[in-house]
């Protein structure tokens, strides 16, 4: 076969392919490669191999292979990869050597697959069943804890009506039913995270939900900014939990609010959204169809990606240390997961934070 096919053939190549001489330096490189790389193909030729790579470990491996490669035999691994602009790319790859008809190594030929998605897919199943172990751990807490607070707050209520005439100790008593109002108000929090409220779904107009909120969330705001409200006209229904995606709206809300500075805006907006069929390649996309979008959007301090990573996580907060639960954000997760729905977070230091909750429209 003519040189020229077989250079078209390795062009072709959905994975990335590469030759390179016995030093490891490229021959030949095809477009899918320079697009794992982040670069053009003509600026791969002549580098050495090892630039590639993250972790040089790996390319000492492969020359300690070489030294004892036979024909037929290939060494596999995977890592990273260094990107052009200076982020690190999962990816899988195979090395093949290739030999004259003296039985010398000439070239190695080598092909990468990208596992970005891949290890994606596997953070979020590690993710989703250690949620679901502290889920169940917390449910389980709080459905006893729950219990013995309701003695509590009963009691602590008869004590304070029978000690109208002692001052002092009725507003100690009174300091324990306060107490074990947030407590109780936690232990909510704490069951709808380990699921083991009732979810009572029904169909519910997403625009009249937050406009009736509007006033508590303008009062939950204050005077650190102002909210703004771009609802979409006649928006379908979605099923949920009404009382529970109060609690969604409420969490995003002072989240929001924590976050704002100087000339604070948060605004919430509804949307509607669809979903094209063959838009949805991963397993995690939603399905094909319509979907009504609710976005909370603030101009405050925005999250790094580290932060971004664990926001979800229960008991996770960047909150000093008893002005948060951590729980906001997982009871969020959990009320939009029960109703078939995603959360969507795009942010960066300095530049705000965009929070975007998609259902499926009834």
């Amino acid at each position: 076969m003519p040189a020229a096919l077989l250079a078209a053939a390795l062009r072709a190549q959905s994975e990335g392919v590469l030759i390179a001489d016995r030093a490891l330096r490229l021959v030949f490189a095809n477009d899918s490669l320079a697009t794992l790389m982040g670069c053009a193909a003509v600026d791969l030729a002549g580098r050495a191999l090892g630039d590639f790579h993250a972790d040089r470990a790996e390319v000492a491996r492969l020359r300690r292979w070489l030294i004892r490669a036979q024909p037929g035999t290939s060494l596999e691994g995977e890592g990273f990869l260094l990107h052009r602009e200076g982020h690190t790319v999962a990816a899988a790859w195979t090395f093949d050597p290739l030999f004259d008809r003296r039985g010398r190594l000439t070239h190695i030929v080598a092909s990468y697959r990208d596992q970005t998605e891949k290890r994606r897919l596997q953070e979020a199943l590690t993710r989703a069943q250690r949620l679901d172990a502290l889920g169940r751990l917390a449910g389980g807490v709080a459905h006893d804890f729950s219990n013995l607070l309701s003695i509590i707050n009963a009691f602590s209520e008869s004590l304070a009506a029978r000690l109208k005439h002692q001052p002092a100790a009725r507003r100690e008593a009174t300091e324990i039913r306060h107490a074990g109002g947030r407590a109780a108000a936690l232990t909510q929090q704490l069951l709808a995270f380990g699921r083991r409220r009732p979810f009572e779904a029904r169909p519910i107009d997403l625009n009249a939900l937050v406009r009736e909120n509007a006033p508590i969330l303008h009062r939950l705001v204050g005077p650190a900014g102002r909210v703004e409200l771009e609802l979409a006209e006649h928006a379908p229904r979605v099923r949920t939990d009404p009382a529970q995606f109060q609690q969604v709206l409420l969490n995003l809300v002072l989240n929001a609010r924590d976050a704002l500075g100087a000339a604070g805006r948060i605004t919430i907006a509804t949307a509607v959204r669809t979903i094209r069929p063959g838009r949805n390649r991963r397993f995690t996309d939603r399905p094909p169809g319509r979907y009504v979008m609710l976005r909370v959007a603030d101009n405050g301090s925005g999250m790094d990606a580290e932060t971004q990573r664990h926001l979800f996580e229960p008991f996770f907060t960047t909150k000093p240390e008893g002005q948060g639960t951590g729980l906001g954000l997982a009871v969020v997760w959990g009320v939009v997961e029960e109703s078939g729905g995603t959360v969507h977070v795009v942010s960066a230091p300095g530049a705000g934070s965009t929070f975007e909750v998609l259902l499926p429209a009834v």
